[in-house]
């Protein structure tokens, strides 16, 4: 999903088209240095500590070395390869750059991997919310480059596409598509939390000037353990 992140993040900050495709491969290209690590590291059921961790942090130097060797790949998918777990204060790796030290791609990188990382799931976790992954790039200016989030936030939404939401009617709908705007996506609703049961699902516009319904907060989903919640919103 990264490249299709930075595509969606590159047109919402008006690159021409060549740096588009350039973003779309940065994105398929970001963690190539993986190949080169072991499989058991990348499959380990557990947080990696210690040597192991220092080795999987290798993978983005690794994979800057190995397409340096091909002839051809543009400079800012370079930059975003090596660079994309650089951090504006500094804290990130390999080089430990600061903010305008990384390069503009390897910054848009650093926010796409780190929504797409934290919404996946992981041998060691489960998958975060949409919506809080969200608020979380949102609250670590730190980090992250509060332009280009707010630029994502724009691309993607504030409430992107799976994030479970309880509206004002006390139902739960999980969010299926953009809507007029950011606050307003176009929701499933498909359960009761007063009567405390799944109701036939339907869809709604919650930007559609005759809906009487609206978002009252975000919920966690591993607080209501839904089966198959993925299921809702994958049917578009």
């Amino acid at each position: 999903m990264r490249w299709r992140w930075m595509v969606a993040l590159g047109r919402q900050m008006g690159l021409a088209t060549p740096q588009l495709r350039e973003a779309a491969l940065a994105g398929l290209l970001l963690d190539i240095g993986k190949a080169r690590l072991p499989s058991e590291l990348l499959t380990r059921p557990a947080r990696l500590q210690g040597d192991e961790l220092a080795l999987m942090r290798r993978h983005a130097e690794i994979g800057h070395a190995l397409l340096s060797r091909l002839d051809g790949v543009p400079r800012s998918v370079l930059d975003a390869v090596r660079h994309h777990h650089e951090r504006l204060d500094g804290s990130g790796y390999p080089d430990r750059l600061r903010a305008e030290a990384i390069p503009a791609f390897a910054r848009m990188a650093a926010v796409c991997d780190a929504y797409d990382a934290v919404t996946s799931r992981r041998p060691y976790r489960a998958p975060w919310d949409p919506g809080l992954a969200m608020r979380h790039l949102a609250q670590s200016p730190r980090e992250f480059d509060a332009v280009i989030v707010q630029h994502f936030v724009k691309a993607v939404g504030i409430y992107p596409t799976g994030t479970l939401l309880r509206l004002k009617s006390e139902r739960l709908a999980v969010v299926i598509g953009r809507g007029g705007s950011l606050l307003t996506p176009r929701v499933r609703v498909f359960y009761s939390v007063d009567e405390r049961h799944a109701i036939e699902p339907f869809d709604l516009d919650l930007s559609d000037p005759r809906c009487e319904d609206a978002v009252a907060g975000i919920e966690p989903p591993e607080a209501w353990r839904f089966p198959g919640l993925e299921q809702l919103w994958l049917r578009g």
